[in-house]
């Protein structure tokens, strides 16, 4: 799904990576790190669930819409405070195996710096990058509550995801006004967060 996706916009030149090269630099090797480590499926679902509904929550309170990239975010004061949360969030992904892009997006809306076209594309780029890494983490245990899920309860989801990514990227870099982007974004990742805490809090 990212790499269509990111494809998709790397042919629209919408990904910015002046910014984003040092970000993926620091975070693949946390997802990796964080990969490797063990956690149970009811904390994994309760970090997943937790981390998409505020992702959700936070795509919905930006109103105005940025047209053109902020100066400050390519100062090293910006690059710095992101290469920070990218960190964090390479962390996040390792442990739930998802590349964190979808956590990254909002706190971007927040920071009112990109464009919401170069903040999907940007949290492509982040959740290819940090997916394989977190994934390959994840394969050097014996057992993966990824690879578990993946076959058992959650397949018709991943393959929903798929299917939606491509419509969306092909939209969202060409038809779609960014705002109506990112609010979509915001409904649709709520409604995943709510999920896995409900499934999880039976």
């Amino acid at each position: 799904m990212v790499t269509g996706n990111t494809i998709q916009y790397q042919r629209k030149e919408l990904i910015p990576w002046t910014f984003a090269i040092p970000i993926i630099s620091v975070s693949i090797p946390a997802a990796f790190f964080a990969g490797t480590l063990t956690i149970s499926e009811p904390l994994f679902a309760m970090i997943l669930g937790i981390s998409l509904l505020f992702s959700g929550l936070a795509m919905m309170v930006r109103h105005s819409e940025v047209n053109e990239p902020k100066e400050w975010i390519l100062s090293r004061s910006g690059i710095l405070m992101n290469v920070i949360i990218g960190v964090n969030l390479g962390l996040i992904a390792g442990f739930v195996g998802i590349g964190g892009g979808i956590l990254f997006a909002p706190l971007l809306h927040l920071q009112k710096c990109l464009p919401s076209r170069q903040i999907a594309a940007f949290a492509s780029v982040f959740i290819f990058f940090n997916s394989i890494a977190g994934l390959s983490g994840q394969l050097t245990k014996q057992t993966s509550i990824i690879n578990t899920m993946l076959l058992t309860d959650y397949i018709w989801l991943f393959l929903a995801v798929l299917l939606g990514g491509q419509i969306g990227s092909r939209l969202g870099s060409q038809l779609l006004p960014g705002i109506l982007i990112r609010r979509l974004t915001g409904v649709l990742v709520i409604y995943v967060g709510i999920r896995m805490l409900l499934i999880f809090s039976n």
